[in-house]
């Protein structure tokens, strides 16, 4: 964490619970922090407990569904301390309204769940990139109940909402990447958290929810908050920088799923062979990827022959070291039942187990001649495995 002492924090909701446990740990690390509420007085009394802390603690009133007043903080934040460094998008509400029954409540869930949290973001971007700010960090506060449903409950616009923060967690995080931006974007789901927010419930059923689920403090939350902006400025590397120049062999990637996978890699910067028998489909794929940070290399090999997936990698060694990813697409169907089994399920059996199966062992041997000990092979399968249909 010491890197960001003396560096400015935005925490929204910061009058109770969770907002006021980052607020004040952040402050304990050194931290300037904006405790944004419109309950001010919450976080001025707080800023008074912590005026022996090695950062200080800056309460400013704001009511996050007004994009006026967030605009006005940011613009508080950039006169008097010059910007942001780290946004926790914390602020959120709940409502008891359920999704056949929606009222204003709901809307009001929207605006502050993810609207506000838009606004924020855009704006922490903004102030970002004004300073050449490339290392700061954002911090979506979400919830387990953006992953998954509950069983045996209702279901309103509050989950809906959390799951809206998944996907603009992902979508800006690719954003970034592919700017080249180091800014850092992080979700952190809490589940059942002992704080005011759970008054929403109503005595009864909150205390049956402390019963029957592992609970949380706000404390808990704060130092995964605080756990997170300790990573390393390369922890997000992760995603997809690591593999940009190294080598993926795509099977079937003339079409479909094949040429799809294909085009992203590529434009992750990732040198993508792909194999296919009509391999015209992956030289007009190729043609139109000339400009992506990667290179696609168009291989013809009938992936049913052995003697055509040995070739297909001894050009690859000859030519480009080797494979660090295998992408096993190449897939064949038929409608033959088990009872009359002809020429066509053999074939099936030959592309899609033994075929599979050669790329596999030849990929591994390509990964293991160079050291390469990080490698990664994915089977492209299908539902079918794990039910049966009727």
């Amino acid at each position: 964490m010491e890197r960001w002492s003396g560096k400015v924090a935005l925490v929204t909701g910061a009058s109770s619970g969770i907002g006021a446990a980052i607020a004040q740990e952040l402050v304990k690390h050194g931290l300037k922090v904006v405790g944004l509420a419109r309950r001010v007085e919450k976080v001025e009394e707080l800023e008074a407990v912590l005026k022996s802390a090695p950062g200080k603690l800056y309460a400013v009133k704001a009511d996050v569904a007004k994009e006026e007043e967030i605009l006005a903080a940011f613009e508080w934040i950039k006169k008097n301390l010059g910007g942001v460094d780290i946004l926790i998008n914390n602020a959120g509400v709940g409502t008891a309204e359920t999704l056949s029954d929606t009222g204003n409540g709901s809307w009001h869930v929207l605006d502050v769940n993810v609207k506000a949290l838009r606004i924020f973001t855009r704006e922490a971007l903004k102030s970002m990139k004004e300073r050449t700010v490339n290392d700061g960090h954002i911090i979506h506060i979400n919830s387990t109940l953006g992953h998954s449903l509950p069983t045996g409950r209702n279901v309103s616009m509050y989950h809906a909402s959390k799951h809206a923060v998944i996907v603009l967690t992902e979508g800006l995080r690719r954003e970034l990447v592919q700017l080249g931006s180091k800014i850092k974007v992080t979700s952190v789901s809490p589940g059942v958290t002992v704080t005011e927010f759970m008054n929403l419930y109503g005595e009864e059923r909150k205390k049956r929810l402390y019963a029957e689920n592992p609970t949380l403090q706000a404390k808990d939350i704060a130092d995964a908050v605080v756990y997170t902006l300790g990573t390393p400025p390369h922890v997000q590397k992760l995603v997809m920088e690591r593999w940009s120049g190294k080598v993926a062999l795509v099977t079937g990637a003339s079409v479909g799923i094949g040429a799809a996978i294909v085009e992203e890699l590529v434009r992750h910067g990732v040198k993508v062979v792909g194999l296919a028998r009509r391999v015209e489909k992956v030289e007009e794929l190729a043609a139109g990827l000339n400009n992506a940070p990667g290179k696609l290399y168009a291989l013809k090999a009938d992936a049913s022959k052995e003697e055509d997936i040995l070739a297909a990698f001894d050009w690859i060694k000859k030519n480009l070291g080797g494979v660090h990813i295998l992408i096993n697409n190449a897939g064949l169907g038929t409608a033959e039942t088990l009872s009359n089994v002809g020429d066509i399920s053999w074939r099936v059996l030959e592309l899609n187990v033994k075929a599979l199966s050669i790329f596999t062992r030849e990929a591994l041997k390509s990964m293991k001649e160079r050291g390469v000990n990080d490698g990664h092979i994915i089977h492209i399968n299908r539902y079918h495995l794990f039910s049966v249909i009727f």
